[in-house]
């Protein structure tokens, strides 16, 4: 399976989407991956920036407006951004990834039931 992605952060959400849905019983072709995923890889991004944007902490606006204003910010760069600014970190984006898991699972249950 190709991919064609620019970061390691794409690189994860692409291969964690990927695995999700081959233990869904959903193995794409490489057509099927380049149209889909995308867009579960940005509904997964969408929700973990839900899940981290209330946990800021105080004084990480400004650092967070210079890494957005940045047009040279590394995914490397928001790794670090967000673990040194949101309290427990990790975890909140495993709860995050989970909750998302958890959702496309059932969307693929019904688009089978579907069939």
């Amino acid at each position: 399976m190709s991919k064609q992605s620019t970061t390691p952060q794409f690189d994860f959400f692409h291969d964690y989407i990927v695995q999700l849905l081959v233990q869904n019983g959903y193995n794409l072709s490489d057509n099927l991956q380049k149209e889909f995923v995308p867009q579960f890889v940005a509904h997964a991004e969408v929700r973990i920036g839900a899940a981290l944007l209330p946990l800021l902490k105080p004084d990480a606006a400004d650092k967070m407006q210079k890494l957005l204003n940045n047009s040279k910010t590394t995914a490397r760069d928001w790794a670090n951004f967000w673990s040194e600014s949101v309290p427990k970190y990790e975890e909140v984006v495993k709860t995050a990834l989970q909750d998302f898991a958890v959702e496309v699972e059932g969307i693929l249950a019904g688009m089978k039931k579907a069939k």
